[in-house]
């Protein structure tokens, strides 16, 4: 039980749960729930391929997770670093069969565009400043054009694709500056290791500005109704406006780990404000 617990852990089970949550509210925004088996398919290609590329982050990064990340299971030697490799492997491959069985456009970017971007991610783009923060958001914001693939639409999650890379994007900023310490040692080149912390927590604050600007836009288009408005404003800007205070404020590495895991409840909040707002227009 405590190996399983283990590998669940690698895969990292909030993640999971967010993957799975895109396809189900990409499912409900393009009124796709009567079409179970593929629903299924998009949420086993999204949940493998998001469990593949963190247990091989984690083979990859194992002396910066002593550092940074020392309770996660590699580090605690929990599980071996081949053991990760393993899962990593046959996560990728079950996600690459799964997908197969999907619309040709959704195959083609789940093995075309997120399956290499992952793999260089880890390998190569993970210390380039903001490169490797683009590209972790590129696989997070393609979930919600693979899905609308997969439901014969690329394109029609655009909006919460887009904005949910931003959120991704500014999300993996703060973990750098979060993650400074180990990631100088490992001598990545991040953005703050670069130009510093404070630099990097300014441009943070002036992404999530821009964020927050850019949200208002569906809203204004006639995109999405009143309700995504009130819950986006309430459950997401409010909470970054208290983020941006604390980044320019209060500058310490519990600060930058507390933003990180909100951003990712807000990411949790905006999914359901941008499904509430479209189901009022539907």
């Amino acid at each position: 039980m405590n190996y399983l617990l283990s590998l669940l852990n690698l895969c990292r089970p909030v993640n999971l749960l967010l993957g799975c949550f895109t396809v189900l509210m990409s499912a409900y925004m393009m009124d796709e729930f009567p079409h179970v088996e593929t629903l299924i398919e998009a949420i086993v290609v999204v949940v493998s391929f998001v469990g593949a590329s963190n247990a091989f982050n984690d083979y990859v990064d194992f002396d910066i997770d002593t550092i940074n990340r020392p309770n996660r299971p590699l580090p605690k030697l929990q599980l071996t670093k081949k053991s990760a490799l393993h899962i990593s492997i046959a996560l990728f491959i079950l996600g690459s069969v799964a997908s197969i069985a999907l619309e040709p456009a959704a195959t083609t970017i789940a093995m075309g565009a997120v399956l290499p971007v992952a793999i260089v991610y880890s390998t190569s783009l993970k210390g380039l400043p903001l490169v490797g923060n683009a590209a972790v958001a590129f696989t997070v914001g393609m979930t919600f054009i693979f899905s609308g693939a997969a439901f014969g639409d690329a394109m029609a999650l655009l909006t919460p694709a887009i904005i949910t890379f931003g959120f991704s994007f500014i999300r993996e900023l703060i973990k750098d500056i979060e993650d400074i310490e180990g990631d100088r040692r490992a001598d990545l080149k991040t953005f703050p290791i670069l130009f510093g912390d404070r630099v990097a927590a300014k441009l943070s604050s002036a992404l999530i500005i821009a964020l927050l600007v850019a949200s208002v836009v569906p809203y204004c288009r006639g995109d999405y109704g009143m309700p995504y408005m009130m819950l986006f404003t309430l459950g997401v800007s409010w909470p970054l406006c208290i983020s941006i205070g604390l980044l320019i404020g209060t500058p310490a590495t519990q600060t930058y780990s507390n933003i990180a895991n909100l951003m990712k409840v807000c990411m949790f909040v905006g999914l359901v404000a941008i499904g509430m707002g479209e189901s009022i227009l539907a």
